[in-house]
């Protein structure tokens, strides 16, 4: 990897979303970045930022018995989840979440590639609509 002084330390990347849109991402090229990765968004128009920072956070994650298996509440309420949790203590990420006129700054100050990469056709682009489901009305008859 290169070395620089943070400034212009990430890559401009195309992806397709989960959705099927058309987005961008943003990984290192160098040691000196300060971000692990950056993940523009289209439907939230929000571009997450993954730090090198590490941070104590807690997590509820299913309490496991001594085979691995999850461990089961012994009477489940309906629509809960059926397993038992437990609060721990993790070292993740930190994060954060560029909106707008952010991720254009942002972009510029980063990116190594920004100037032949065209981001403002993404960050212009209107989220994809979602479509409703119809419920179906059905009539019995007694």
């Amino acid at each position: 990897m290169l070395e620089s002084n943070g400034m212009n330390t990430m890559m401009l990347m195309s992806r397709i979303g989960e959705d099927g849109v058309k987005s961008f991402a943003m990984i290192p090229v160098s040691n000196n970045s300060p971000f692990i990765e950056c993940i523009y968004d289209v439907k939230s128009s929000v571009l997450a930022v993954i730090g090198r920072t590490k941070k104590d956070a807690f997590h509820m994650v299913p309490r496991i018995d001594v085979n691995g298996s999850p461990e089961l509440v012994k009477h489940p309420k309906t629509g809960e989840d059926p397993r038992k949790h437990q609060r721990v203590s993790q070292e993740t990420y930190s994060e954060y979440y560029l909106h707008q006129n952010e991720v254009e700054n942002f972009v510029k100050y980063f990116a190594v590639n920004d100037e032949s990469f065209n981001i403002k056709k993404i960050l212009e682009s209107k989220p994809p609509k979602v479509e409703s489901k119809k419920e179906s009305k059905l009539i019995l008859e007694k």
